[in-house]
């Protein structure tokens, strides 16, 4: 050994010398991971000759580090080694040092899977002491707060079954399985004679890790609802790092793969990182933000030994414990995360629950609506027939010829007549909304419809006699005042397949809406037109034109025109128009020109006639 600091000699110069004892068979690992040497020289003031001191090694990850002195000895250290086999126990490597004169000179082999990042730190006997202390009670801390994370994510996912709470299991669980083997615990305990086998197992266990935090992120951030194509790499990229990880029992590839892992885990933080901000950003709630804020706090904490090394910030004896302190907010902020989302999800479920039994208590009462407009129907039926009949009868007795009396006389039968149709027309409704009728296609009788039609809309004519012309316009109240009614192509209409019930019910929601709606006075088209692939009935009235939003919007339940609220309604009419429509394979359209003409149009297609 050179004892003489004066000296400049170089490692060959000492390797040539035999100035090194050989290593004994306990202590060489052949592991093939890259070696550091540094040549120390200490100048000991004279207050501390005869003294001790500690030194500190804080590389990236220390696989084994020997401190040779002047006088011969060899000081032993690292992971490979059990810590009982170590010149002191504690983490990370620590030696100590004699100052027995001013100047002193030390050789420290270092092997780590990044040797260049080696950093040096001197400490007292007291000092030491009382870090060692404090690293055993972050240590603790550190596993107790682990175990107890994990405990609560099996208890969540015992309670609740949900895939996530067992994801953050195994990524709490991974992480506490990679603490132990890189601080030595693994190789103290269970494999203090197998030192390539927990070089191994060293690898393997960050390898899991790096898998566990891509699979469990794809959960917490639902890359595969959002960005399923980013979640689809990511998953490759953690089930290629598993495979990886088998080529570290050949011991040849730990160093290579080592550094591959470490700069492949340093890429794959900021790329989560990265990702998680878009989706605060997408989102912009609360959890989005707590998500980033979790990958945020953990990538500086982690990042912070490794930016002590290269000398960004100043290193502290603390510093290897800092990822710790980064991870346990992050398991905090998580386990807050999954609290807040299962609330939420509840919350959902609960309004989801009540929404159903609303709907089923609706279909309930419009059931027994249904059932009470039928007995009301069918009780209805017997006296109005009576009344009918009676009328038939009160025609052909003597006298009853008269213009006065067999005006009484069919006023009396309109009257039955259109009660019967207004409750027929109701239980025709409530079925119709209740989604419970199925169409009944048989050839529609266009005069019969329209008297029927007619009838309901107020309008006089005769019994039977509707033989409408190439076109009939007849007087109709439109918005509370005399208007026209007019008829167009029903003198040779084509011939249609469907439910006369429902497209009466449709045709007279969209002659209502246009007596309602349209300019007071005004006239009313209703008309039927063929071609080769559909039959078109429309409705057209002239009113305000419709603006592109209202259009799309015209079919849906409840909702009105801001100028129509004073009109009465409730918004159902076009939407039963609709369904009369599908119900029929049809579609139902809305039209509106400059001219203000608006056009309600129902098409039936001629294969579903």
């Amino acid at each position: 050994m050179a004892t003489d600091p004066s000296e400049h000699l170089g490692l060959e110069d000492l390797l040539q010398a035999q100035a090194f004892k050989p290593l004994p068979n306990d202590f060489r690992v052949n592991n093939h991971v890259p070696v550091h040497w540094l040549r120390i020289d200490l100048q000991v003031p004279k207050e501390l000759i005869g003294s001790s001191a500690w030194m500190q090694v804080t590389p990236a990850v220390i696989w084994e580090a020997h401190l040779h002195e002047a006088n011969g000895t060899v000081q032993r250290a690292g992971l490979s080694l059990p810590l009982y086999q170590q010149t002191h126990p504690g983490l990370p490597a620590h030696f100590k040092l004699r100052l027995g004169a001013s100047q002193v000179r030390l050789y420290l082999k270092v092997s780590s899977a990044l040797p260049e990042l080696t950093h040096v730190l001197l400490t007292s006997d007291r000092e030491l002491k009382l870090e060692l202390r404090q690293d055993a009670l972050r240590q603790g801390v550190f596993a107790g707060a682990s175990v107890l994370m994990l405990m609560l994510a099996l208890i969540n996912w015992l309670t609740t079954r949900q895939p996530i709470h067992r994801g953050f299991a195994t990524y709490i669980a991974s992480f506490f399985l990679c603490n132990m083997t890189m601080n030595g615990y693994v190789t103290t305990w269970l494999l203090p004679n197998s030192p390539s086998l927990s070089a191994s197992l060293a690898v393997v266990s960050f390898s899991l890790l790096m898998a566990q935090t891509i699979l469990f992120s794809i959960q917490i951030m639902e890359l595969n609802q959002r960005l399923p194509r980013l979640a689809t790499l990511l998953k490759g990229a953690a089930y290629l790092s598993l495979a990886m990880s088998a080529l570290s029992v050949e011991l040849t590839w730990i160093s290579p793969l080592s550094r591959v892992l470490w700069m492949a885990h340093l890429l794959l933080g900021l790329l989560l990182l990265g990702v998680s901000l878009q989706q605060a950003l997408a989102l912009r709630n609360f959890l989005g933000w707590l998500v980033f804020a979790s990958y945020l706090l953990f990538t500086v904490f982690e990042k912070t030994p490794l930016l002590s090394m290269i000398g960004l910030i100043p290193m502290y004896p603390e510093v290897v414990d800092v990822p710790k302190i980064g991870l346990l907010i992050q398991l905090l902020l998580t386990h807050l995360l999954l609290v807040l989302r299962f609330q939420n999800q509840q919350r959902l479920k609960d309004q989801a629950d009540t929404a159903r039994l609303e709907a089923q208590k609706e279909r309930d009462q419009r059931q027994g609506l249904i059932q009470f407009l039928g007995m009301f129907g069918h009780e209805v039926r017997t006296p109005l027939a009576i009344i009918d009949a009676t009328t038939q009868s009160l025609e052909m007795l003597p006298g009853a010829d008269g213009p006065e009396t067999r005006h009484r006389h069919q006023r009396i039968r309109a009257a039955v007549e259109r009660l019967t149709r207004l409750s027929h027309e109701a239980l025709s409704r409530e079925r119709l909304e209740a989604c419970s009728w199925t169409p009944q296609l048989r050839p529609i009788h266009w005069p019969d419809l329209l008297d029927a039609i007619l009838q309901l809309q107020g309008v006089q004519v005769s019994h039977g006699s509707l033989n409408p012309h190439s076109s009939l316009s007849l007087p109709w109240t439109v918005s509370g005042t005399e208007g026209r009614l007019e008829l167009h192509g029903f003198d040779d209409p084509p011939s249609l397949l469907a439910d006369a019930n429902m497209l009466q019910i449709a045709i007279n929601n969209l002659l209502d809406n246009a007596r309602k709606y349209a300019d007071p006075g005004s006239t009313v088209t209703m008309s039927v037109a063929g071609s080769g692939s559909a039959i078109r009935l429309m409705v057209c009235s002239q009113g305000p034109a419709l603006s592109a939003e209202e259009r799309d919007r015209m079919f849906d339940k409840y909702w009105r025109r801001d100028e129509h609220r004073n009109v009465a309604g409730a918004g159902l009419g076009l939407p039963l128009v609709r369904q009369v429509a599908h119900a029929h394979k049809g579609t139902a359209e809305v039209s509106s020109q400059d001219n203000r003409w608006t056009c309600f149009s129902i098409v039936f297609p001629t294969n579903a006639s």
